[in-house]
């Protein structure tokens, strides 16, 4: 049983002001789905999946790249050490628990 004093934390904690704006849109949040699936993705391959464009999913991974949600490695994004469970079934924030099989398709 986990209690508050012994449940894992994530590697750092994320100011609740500064994870919403990066993470406000549908389209970061299917980004982040697409991640957690567990390879990491170049952005023409996202853009495929998502059906948009290279250049739209491009300024999304900048905003989530800024924020630190993500990392590049090579050209290919995957979401940054730490964030998401063991399950790949949500990120955790520190401030925020996201449920990414409750996140809009």
């Amino acid at each position: 049983m986990n209690t508050p004093d012994s449940s894992p934390s994530p590697a750092r904690e994320f100011p609740v002001d500064l994870v919403l704006p990066a993470i406000c849109s549908t389209v970061r949040w299917a980004i982040l789905r697409e991640l957690a699936k567990g390879a990491s993705l170049p952005t023409v391959e996202i853009a495929r999946r998502l059906r948009s464009t290279p250049s739209a999913i491009s300024k999304h991974f900048k905003v989530l790249y800024q924020h630190h949600i993500v990392v590049s490695e090579y050209g290919r994004y995957k979401i940054a050490p730490g964030l998401l469970s063991a399950d790949r079934q949500s990120l955790d924030f520190g401030c925020l628990l996201i449920r990414l099989d409750r996140l809009p398709k």
